[in-house]
């Protein structure tokens, strides 16, 4: 058995797979490791890309999602630590020894993430927290007082990076998780796809009382955005497709309160999401009036009324 296997699913990225492929093969380490990629039927070469390196292959015939492709690795390639990561990521060096070497002395750590940061150096949201209402809540309220006031949302904004702590959720960018977490709560939720799969993989782990752990040591520079969503199969712009992008995230986010909290909780959470969106369609009300910014008022508006539409639905 392997001590890591890394595994990487991969739709339509080949030259960041590429990147992430390169980092990983400059990697030193004194214990055995393979990677796997999941390829969800790029059409951009990306498999050839792959075979490049020593790494192991699978192709499927469709876009199966993040979360059933490191299943599949899971089921298929047997270790001790499995480090999901993104194709979007490359890995500085020593990561993946510091990693493992951390998590091999702490034995009632389950879960730990490295400091994530954009290209130029800016701090990527490494760890969130549990999306309770409160966090919610404050997730809305200007970045400013977010920091100044100690008030952190979701993705806690303005923390300190450089600090050793205990986290509610790692980030799925770069992931590495115990074997016997896996054992005893399961695998990733396919129905999560490609958001808040490590949301709710990291809620049944600490409900089991697993320690989650963010270290600032071992850092990853995350391309962001790269890899982005589909209307009919075909890449598309990340920014582009945002509206895209927000409803499948709220499906997530409706999913995760339907597992872990109460109805009543989950009730609440769709009133308050339809109040907001109608505040937000009538500050974009008056803007369809001027010629420059009708189209995106427009657009905003529809799609804030169809996700009123959702919550009253589902």
């Amino acid at each position: 058995m392997h001590k890591l296997i890394i595994g990487i699913v991969n739709w339509n990225t080949k030259d960041l797979l590429d990147g992430c492929l390169a980092s990983l093969k400059d990697q030193k380490a004194t214990f055995q490791f393979s990677t796997v990629v999941v390829d969800n039927a790029s059409v951009d070469g990306s498999p050839s890309i792959a075979k490049k390196y020593k790494v192991y292959l699978l192709q499927n015939k469709e876009n199966s999602c993040m979360a059933a492709g490191l299943n599949q690795i899971v089921e298929e390639y047997p270790a001790e630590y499995y480090l999901f990561l993104h194709p979007d990521t490359t890995l500085r060096n020593g990561v993946l020894r510091k990693m493992v070497e951390y998590i091999e002395v702490h034995p009632d750590v389950g879960v730990i993430g490295p400091h994530l940061v954009y290209p130029e150096g800016k701090n990527f949201a490494s760890f969130h927290r549990f999306p309770v209402m409160r966090a919610l809540l404050f997730e809305t309220f200007p970045l400013v007082f977010q920091k100044k006031l100690m008030l952190h949302g979701v993705y806690l904004r303005g923390c300190n990076y450089t600090k050793e702590r205990e986290v509610d959720i790692i980030a799925s960018a770069c992931f590495l998780v115990r074997k016997k977490c896996l054992d005893t709560v399961g695998l990733l939720d396919p129905r999560f796809t490609n958001w808040m799969a490590e949301w709710d993989l990291c809620k049944r782990i600490k409900d089991k009382g697993w320690k989650i752990k963010y270290v600032p040591f071992a850092e990853v520079i995350h391309y962001e955005g790269q890899a982005s969503v589909t209307k009919a199969g075909m890449g598309m712009e990340y920014k582009k497709y945002s509206y895209v992008i927000a409803d499948r995230m709220l499906d997530s986010l409706f999913l995760f309160y339907r597992k872990h909290y109460s109805p009543t909780s989950l009730r609440i959470l769709k009133i308050l999401v339809i109040v907001g969106m109608m505040i937000k369609s009538m500050l974009y009300l008056p803007l369809i009036f001027y010629p420059t910014k009708a189209q995106e008022a427009r657009e905003r508006i529809r799609h804030y009324l169809r996700t009123s539409r959702k919550c009253l639905t589902q």
